[in-house]
């Protein structure tokens, strides 16, 4: 089956990528990185608006309706929740 017919999937795929390069990049940094690299928090930021944005199109896909009172931190795993004061990942 490919994507075009299973929206949800391409969705939920671009999710998990988009959760996973989070991962990769909260990684590759620090709280020291975070306040003096703009660039880097920039990409973050965006990179966690792009991963809203795949999460909504997911619910949409697959006939979800958004739950307001379940936030992403619980969804994910520890790998992709930063450690970091202050970061938004």
């Amino acid at each position: 089956m490919s994507d075009e017919s299973r929206p949800d999937r391409h969705a939920l795929l671009e999710l998990r990528a988009l959760l996973t390069e989070i991962g990769v990049l909260s990684g590759e940094g620090d709280a020291a990185r975070f306040a003096s690299d703009p660039r880097y928090r920039w990409v973050l930021h965006r990179l966690w608006i792009a991963a809203g944005n795949e999460a909504l199109a997911y619910t949409h896909a697959a006939g979800q309706s958004v739950r307001a009172d379940r936030t992403w931190a619980t969804c994910t795993t520890s790998a992709t929740i930063s450690r970091t004061p202050g970061s938004p990942t």
